[in-house]
């Protein structure tokens, strides 16, 4: 909001607007992140289902990437508004638990150095449990999928190649991502990473996994209310 002054000398008149409230401006790069998700996949849907190999594997690689960017933009995110516990809104959380922790996230410290260069789904720990007392449910299929899209993700942005027959170290995440979608057809003598994964059934899990475990988290923190895109 900004108050308007009008001011007239001579023929001219002259419009000064002086902001009422200084306020803080932050982006949300989990916005940003949730509509990319959101558009990839009209994309993907809108292609043939033959001929288009290529084409799917780069907007599934993308899907995945901005899937996994969206999960720890969020948390990221909500460590953010505990910075700016004056300015912001996430009721019903307890306000002293709020500027405790917005101390730690922005602490230049040892300490608020390791929080900040934790996993995504430590944060995500970390930051239910300060304000709920509770650990993750480790019979709950959501915290895992997560586990899941950020190993997949790790593995694109890291650009290690994969081997036929597949490596030991590399067989357990490739059992796991089989059981939660289809793989491109007739790439089975293929190397699993790229050929096989990325199919159009692993964006709509990777954006299916984003938003689900988002809710998961701020449902057992009390944040029902539409945020962080989902």
């Amino acid at each position: 909001m900004a108050d308007y002054k009008l001011s007239a000398e001579g023929t001219t008149v002259k419009v000064t607007m002086t902001p009422s409230v200084t306020m803080t401006q932050i982006s949300s790069p989990c916005g940003l992140a949730s509509r990319s998700v959101e558009s990839l996949l009209q994309q993907i849907a809108a292609l043939p289902e033959e001929g288009s190999g290529s084409a799917v594997e780069a907007l599934v690689t993308a899907t995945v990437t901005a899937s996994a960017h969206w999960i720890e933009s969020a948390i990221n995110e909500l460590f953010d508004k505990c910075v700016l516990v004056a300015e912001s809104n996430i009721a019903p959380l307890d306000r002293e638990k709020v500027i405790e922790i917005g101390k730690l996230w922005s602490d230049p410290g040892e300490d608020g150095e390791r929080l900040r260069r934790s996993t995504t789904t430590d944060k995500w720990k970390y930051f239910v449990k300060h304000f709920t007392g509770e650990t993750t449910d480790k019979t709950d299929k959501r915290p895992h999928a997560a586990r899941l899209l950020t190993k997949l993700r790790n593995v694109i942005a890291h650009g290690k190649p994969w081997r036929l027959p597949t490596e030991e170290s590399h067989r357990e995440l490739e059992a796991c991502l089989r059981k939660e979608f289809k793989m491109n057809k007739g790439t089975s003598n293929r190397p699993f990473y790229p050929y096989q994964v990325l199919s159009r059934g692993c964006a709509e899990w990777s954006a299916k996994t984003a938003r689900a475990y988002i809710r998961y988290e701020l449902d057992r923190l009390g944040l029902t209310k539409p945020m962080l895109g989902v």
